[in-house]
């Protein structure tokens, strides 16, 4: 996620941002990309720690309402040589 991830250890900082802004541009290309067609009564659920999220802006005068739900949440770690 590129709000969360800074540094690559082990590359100099110019190759670990140059890296990171691929991956970044990579992962948010249309092929990994849901984008749900609303319905009444619909729910959508998605698990933040291994999905990127974007609200869309384009729900209009529609009512939407989000709800967080955290569960088992565990932190996550970077595994340090």
């Amino acid at each position: 996620n590129p709000g969360y991830t800074v540094h690559i250890n082990g590359l100099k900082r110019r190759e670990s941002h140059a890296l990171l802004r691929m991956l970044s541009h990579h992962v948010a290309s249309l092929s990994f990309t849901y984008s749900h067609h609303w319905h009444p009564g619909d729910l959508v659920a998605w698990d933040e720690v291994h999905a990127l999220h974007r609200a869309p802006d384009n729900f209009g005068t529609h009512d939407r309402k989000v709800v967080r739900v955290t569960a088992g949440r565990a932190v996550p770690q970077a595994a340090y040589p």
